[in-house]
């Protein structure tokens, strides 16, 4: 007999019985469960949805559709910004950056 089987055969099992016992005690059966808490929130969404539908048929809210457009305000308007930035100039044969005012012309809105 090799040292591997000799390990095997003889490695300790607990008592059955005890097994059982600590298995009922950590993980008691559980109870059927009972599904009114999903029937009940299922009709409550269905409620949800008739009354919904019925507003909107009625010409309420909120899937009644108008036939006023909705359009914003538009408080925007483009103004030219000044700034100075960096940039490229051929000097002799070399790349320079220079400082130089730049205009653009940027959306603001309030």
């Amino acid at each position: 007999m090799d040292v591997e089987q000799l390990l095997r055969a003889s490695t300790p099992e607990p008592d059955p019985a005890f097994v059982r016992s600590l298995e009922s005690e950590l993980f008691p059966p559980q109870r059927q469960r009972r599904h009114r808490p999903l029937l009940a929130a299922a009709v409550f969404v269905s409620a949800l949805a008739a009354a919904a539908l019925g507003l909107s048929l009625a010409g309420l809210a909120p899937l009644g559709g108008g036939n006023d457009g909705v359009q914003a305000d538009s408080n925007c308007k483009f103004v030219t910004v000044t700034r100075l930035e960096q940039t490229p100039v051929l000097v002799n044969g070399q790349m320079k950056f220079r400082d130089q005012p730049v205009q653009r012309r940027v959306k603001r809105c309030s």
